[in-house]
């Protein structure tokens, strides 16, 4: 019987995590955070910027996105 509620349980479970985590990451933009995760679940570039935790974090596009960005990434200024 334990056996049989364990396998129900890890089917659920893969049911519900499964899917819609696999499908948010191909999302155009990725949090990268050194030495921990790479989590791309942002449409723009600016939804992952917003959620930079620290200095070493950083936002670039998603190379397996298969597509253009659909978020404009800021230009950055150059200073001579």
């Amino acid at each position: 019987m334990a056996k049989k509620l364990a396998i129900i349980l890890t089917y659920v479970a893969v049911l519900t995590v499964g899917p819609d985590h696999a499908a948010a990451q191909y999302r155009p933009w990725c949090l990268y955070e050194p030495g921990l995760a790479i989590t791309c679940i942002y449409y723009t570039y600016e939804q992952c910027y917003a959620a930079r935790v620290g200095p070493t974090t950083y936002c670039q596009a998603n190379p397996y996105s298969g597509g253009g960005s659909t978020g404009a990434r800021p230009t950055r200024e150059r200073h001579r």
